[in-house]
């Protein structure tokens, strides 16, 4: 399998549930796979939104979650420029929908979720994201509502861990 990481990967492991003084190990692993792993990746749209969040952002948590992105292989980006016009079009026209408010539309095809969606699609990745599944009666988009309608799988980084083995050790 192959997997795509999401913003909110990121920032939800650095603020909470693997922050960098708590569970350095969580990190090291995720440095290990941007430079060994080609199974998993993430998206430039991914590193320019937490680029972003750096700018307004002025904590200690926020400038160090950017530096370490910052530092990782190149490589593990993926440029959206390679994501085609067919993938391209079938996430538009999933989320163009009436039942979906318009800025809902509008923040999802400016961030990197669009984008996640449309290269899972392209090249039958997973989406790794802490995203859930809103009834089918909602009015915002969400990446597992649009992914379910395409077909692309989603998963949270704890089932990613344990598909790909990873244990976290204690160290006293």
């Amino acid at each position: 399998m192959k997997y795509l990481i999401d913003t909110n990967i990121f920032i939800e492991s650095a603020y909470r549930y693997y922050r960098f003084d708590i569970c350095l190990g969580f990190w090291e692993w995720i440095k290990d796979v941007a430079s060994n792993d080609k199974s998993i990746r993430s998206l430039d749209k991914v590193k320019e939104e937490i680029k972003s969040i750096d700018k307004v952002g002025k904590d200690k948590k926020t400038n160090e979650l950017s530096r370490f992105i910052a530092s990782l292989d190149k490589a593990f980006f993926i440029d959206k420029n390679t994501i085609d016009k067919e993938a391209i079009t079938k996430v538009a026209n999933a989320i163009n929908k009436d039942f979906y408010q318009q800025a809902s539309k509008d923040a999802f095809e400016s961030g990197a979720d669009f984008f996640l969606v449309a290269l899972a699609l392209q090249d039958r990745y997973t989406i790794v994201t802490h995203e859930k599944e809103l009834s089918p009666n909602t009015t915002k988009v969400k990446i597992p509502n649009i992914a379910k309608e395409l077909g692309v799988e989603c998963i949270n980084i704890s089932d990613l861990l344990v598909q790909k083995d990873v244990q976290f050790v204690l160290k006293t």
